[in-house]
């Protein structure tokens, strides 16, 4: 510092003024410490210097404070740019806007930044500006906190959130949430679809869903809704509601009540499911089960039809025809024995026997086509007599068990029964191995009931494939003869063996 310190001095002294210098000086111990120096001239009257007068003072620690500050003013003229290379590339220039931007008010920001591993961190920043007495910005503080977790934790419940909306809209389903103290209605994507279409305006409002809500409706949903209040739930509800463009869609929806320590009801939450095309499919499914069941209906009257026509034709004809070809024999045996001719007697005897054989045939064919006691005496009549013979042709017991109906039934419905009871008896004797058969007629609350039941090997026990009762033809046959008339067919295999087949009407 020597040379310096001179010159200045020198220069000071000739000028004749006050100095101040800042050196180093040696203490006695060796060590140097910096010194501020004064100087200050004496004058006397006329201003000549007399002499110099000075004072020394130790300024290490200010100097080395200066230093310090130094250093830190350095570090922080360069921390910027540090800070900024830090930053996320696609961060950058907008965390850089806001800061330019919003100095002066203060800011907050959330970015990323890459540390020097490679590692992506989330921070949020938050500065704000300290001011000096004239109000003006001398430097920006602020608070820097790692929110990475958070961030995490954010976006994996965005991201199932978008999962779950548009899982929604795929679905055709939705949720929704109604707080009853707030009046607060909260719904995702997919409900507000269910009830207003792409129609985006509407839904902050419980008065929105109710007036998309199908006029025929509207009073009974709006007493499910009371109703889940009162009681509580899950409660599922069916309705329709009428879009802005003014299509109908079926919703199905089941819903729940939240309510506090007292019972009162605070919020109410649910799910609603676009069943429209479902609906469609019942419709057409009913509708085309209304047609085939009219169609059956006709066909069986059709056949019954038929088969009476061709019971009447077989009597008129064939057997009237029968019996003047059995009375014009009748008349030829006594002639012909009163001859002797032996072997024509017993040709004619052998024919006669053949018609007998051939008439009998012929009214149990007849019978069979349109049993005259089933309009005569009524089905368990009608069924009794056919069990009888069933018997004799196949050695199975068959009995029936009647009780008394109040009233008979329709005869379409008596004609079928008696078909199903047919067909039933038809089965038991190629199937079921059985040895009895009961038939069992009720009627109660207004249902006609009638089952056949046998003794036989049931579903389980039929070795050959072949014999395994299945929904073959006379199994089809039965099931919609009862169809036709509005019954409902059932069969099941017994637990003790055997088979039971039961046909309501009512």
């Amino acid at each position: 510092d020597l040379p310096g310190v001179m010159e200045k001095w020198l220069v000071d002294m000739a000028a004749g003024k006050p100095s101040a210098y800042e050196m180093r000086l040696r203490r006695a111990d060796g060590e140097y410490r910096w010194f501020l120096v004064r100087t200050v001239p004496l004058r006397d009257e006329q201003g000549n210097i007399v002499k110099w007068y000075g004072t020394s003072t130790d300024i290490e620690d200010r100097k080395r404070a200066e230093d310090a500050l130094r250093e830190s003013e350095e570090s922080v003229r360069q921390r910027p740019q540090s800070f900024m290379d830090a930053i996320h590339s696609e961060d950058r220039e907008r965390v850089v806007g806001i800061l330019e931007g919003q100095r002066q008010q203060g800011f907050e920001v959330e970015y990323r930044i890459v540390r020097p591993d490679g590692s992506v961190r989330w921070i949020r920043d938050r500065g704000f500006p300290v001011k000096d007495a004239s109000g003006k910005v001398y430097r920006v503080a602020g608070v820097a906190e790692d929110i990475t977790e958070r961030k995490r934790v954010e976006m994996a419940l965005q991201k199932n959130e978008q999962l779950l909306s548009e899982t929604q809209v795929l679905g055709r389903t939705g949720s929704w949430e109604h707080n009853l103290v707030t009046g607060e209605i909260a719904n995702t994507e997919g409900n507000l679809r269910l009830f207003f279409g792409d129609d985006h305006s509407k839904g902050a409002r419980f008065e929105d869903f109710a007036e998309v809500v199908h006029l025929d409706d509207r009073e009974y949903v709006s007493a499910r809704h009371a109703q889940l209040l009162a009681e509580g739930g899950p409660r599922d509800i069916e309705y329709r509601v009428v879009w802005p463009d003014g299509t109908v869609h079926v919703l199905f929806g089941r819903a729940t009540v939240v309510r506090d320590a007292a019972g009162r009801p605070l919020r109410v939450y649910g799910t609603n499911v676009d069943v429209t095309e479902r609906k469609r499919a019942e419709n057409a499914l009913r509708d085309s089960g209304v047609q085939l069941q009219a169609l059956s209906r006709r066909l069986v009257e059709l056949q019954e039809s038929e088969r009476k026509e061709l019971a009447r034709e077989l009597h008129d004809r064939v057997g009237q025809s029968l019996t003047a070809l059995k009375i014009n024999i009748d008349i030829l045996q006594p002639a012909l024995a009163s001859q002797g001719n032996a072997e024509v007697l017993a040709r004619v005897a052998d024919s006669a026997a053949l018609l007998e054989s051939t008439m009998d045939t012929i009214e149990n064919v007849m019978s069979e086509l349109r049993p005259p006691m089933l309009d005569d005496h009524g089905l368990a009549a009608a069924l009794d007599w056919y069990a009888r013979n069933f018997s004799k042709r196949t050695g199975i017991g068959v009995a029936v068990r009647a009780g008394e109906p109040a009233l008979r039934p329709a005869p379409q419905v008596e004609i079928s029964l008696f078909r199903v009871a047919q067909e039933a008896l038809n089965n038991v004797a190629k199937h079921a191995r059985a040895h009895h058969v009961e038939i069992a007629l009720d009627h109660a609350s207004g249902e006609y009931v009638m089952s056949v039941q046998d003794d036989g090997i049931g579903f389980d026990g039929v070795e050959d494939a072949s014999d395994k009762p299945k929904p073959g033809l006379g199994m089809v046959t039965m099931r919609e003869r009862a169809q036709a008339v509005g019954g409902r067919f059932e069969v099941r295999a017994l637990p003790s063996g055997g088979t039971q087949l039961t046909v309501r009407v009512s």
